[in-house]
């Protein structure tokens, strides 16, 4: 088996990446979705709106927060209890 190193190019300080997940949800007609929406007052930018959705992720680990278009929206399993607005 031959190994190849591969080195990372350099990053410019103008290049911004942004890591994403994006796959199919499935939603039984026996079962209602467990999500949420909610916008901050006052409202928050791409840069920050995600940045804030990752801890939200990390605070709430039961909890997939994403935002989008100046909104949060939170989904998580049927049965879970989503945490408070507050």
């Amino acid at each position: 088996m031959n190994s190849v190193m591969v080195q990372p190019r350099p990053q410019s300080a103008l290049e911004t990446k942004f890591l994403s997940e994006i796959l199919p949800l499935i939603i039984l007609k026996d079962t209602k979705p467990n999500f949420i929406c909610f916008r901050l007052s006052p409202e928050v930018e791409r840069e920050i709106g995600n940045r804030l959705s990752w801890r939200f992720c990390h605070k709430f680990p039961d909890v997939i927060v994403i935002w989008d278009k100046k909104f949060f929206w939170a989904l998580a399993k049927p049965n879970q209890v989503m945490p408070s607005q507050k």
